[in-house]
């Protein structure tokens, strides 16, 4: 990983931003070697990157009711028809559905969902303007980067499927008794705080992200 996370502070020294890692630049191999994923993963070809700064895990649900109380913003489900919730199995698109009303227990540790490309873009600029730095969505090829941590095999821990339980939260080993197992079979989904499993090697973590290229890869809104 090399230098150790950090934050940058708000002008007003009112809160610390995200915490970030540095992405070094370099020349890696974009697309999926093993030759599987999806058709936009080939053809396998080098792309060279600038070295950045990385969010160190994904934005939490008090991260965002940080940026909505100070901006009195409202996200895209709220202003309009809702969100796509996972409930009872399904995803379902509810008109009540958003960042607030997930179906699901959270709290201001668990990752934030059901939120748009337009509000995420929204909470970068405003921490730009808080901290006096350039925060934005990734290209798809940084955040590719940063999930691969250097490696070529399926996953950032190898090839095999054996250790996903170690790097992923996940109906399989979320559990925590009969209870929560329980509800998890019958469809009803829960998140957890980011850092409970161990990042990939470069110390990124995510739920799910959206990115500034054309070609985006998250849909949890």
């Amino acid at each position: 990983m090399g230098q150790p996370p950090f934050a940058i502070r708000f002008g007003d020294r009112s809160a610390n931003g995200p915490e970030m890692i540095w992405l070094r630049g370099g020349t890696f191999r974009r697309g999926s070697p093993q030759g599987t994923g999806h058709d936009g993963e080939q053809p396998v070809h080098e792309v060279t990157l600038s070295n950045c700064a990385v969010g160190r895990y994904p934005a939490t649900v008090g991260e965002l009711r940080h940026f909505v109380d100070a901006t009195s913003c409202r996200t895209e489900a709220e202003r309009g028809d809702g969100a796509y919730v996972w409930h009872e199995g399904n995803w379902i698109e509810k008109q009540d559905g958003s960042w607030r009303n997930l179906y699901m227990e959270q709290n201001d540790s668990h990752p934030v969902l059901c939120i748009s490309w337009n509000d995420a873009k929204a909470r970068c600029d405003w921490l730009s303007g808080q901290t006096g730095q350039a925060y934005g969505l990734l290209t798809e090829a940084q955040w590719e980067r940063a999930c691969r941590a250097g490696t070529e095999a399926a996953y950032c821990f190898g090839d095999g499927e054996s250790e996903r339980e170690n790097y992923a939260w996940y109906s399989g080993n979320a559990g925590d008794g009969a209870r929560r197992e329980s509800r998890l079979l019958q469809g009803f989904p829960e998140t957890v705080a980011p850092g409970n499993c161990p990042p990939s090697i470069l110390g990124v973590s995510c739920a799910g992200e959206w990115v500034i290229s054309p070609r985006l890869t998250a849909n949890l809104s």
